[in-house]
């Protein structure tokens, strides 16, 4: 294995689809938004090439003298006219599977060249497996963790029986779902 210390060969490999942690309380923009942040910042700090020289020739063709040929410095070319050689515009960042604001999980995203996969992806049903967290006896106003309480009640008559019962029901209507 090798390591890449220059930046062109390295936006040459950032290509494909990879798989990214999501914690609950931040948007899929946000998490985007940081990534292409990181992404071009540490493609910045990697060495660059250094700015290209240019061909200047000088003199006349009437004149009957000699062209002088030499090469000057671009300074058109210069990082410190042009400013850092990526910008977060450059890098396409998406992501395949939505997660919404409360939710946490695996993001699929892609980047670059990876896009192209992107409709294949979203149209394969991938299977997905969801864990629940949630307190007995209390309700809120949007049903989420976040939410303002609205309603309190006593959960004594809940067991674990109770609880696998519903579940197998739910799990039965899903399967039955899958097959049509």
């Amino acid at each position: 294995m090798r390591t890449i210390c220059n930046a062109e060969e390295a936006w040459k490999l950032l290509n494909g689809i990879f798989c990214i942690y999501k914690p609950a309380g931040l948007s899929v923009y946000k998490v985007r938004e940081v990534l292409i942040g990181n992404i071009v910042r540490d493609l910045n700090l990697m060495n660059v090439r250094p700015p290209r020289d240019y061909v200047k020739i000088e003199g006349s063709v009437a004149s009957g003298k000699a062209l002088t040929i030499s090469t000057v410095p671009n300074y058109a070319d210069h990082m410190l006219v042009t400013g850092p050689r990526y910008q977060p515009q450059d890098v396409r960042l998406t992501w395949i599977t939505f997660l919404g604001w409360s939710v946490s999980g695996v993001l699929v995203m892609a980047v670059n060249r990876g896009n192209r996969l992107l409709f294949k992806y979203r149209e394969s049903k991938h299977l997905h497996s969801f864990e629940l967290k949630g307190k007995f006896g209390l309700a809120t106003d949007n049903f989420m963790v976040d939410g303002r309480i609205v309603e309190k009640a006593t959960y004594d008559h809940i067991n674990e029986w109770k609880i696998n019962k519903v579940l197998a029901a739910v799990q039965a209507s899903h399967q039955a779902q899958m097959f049509k």
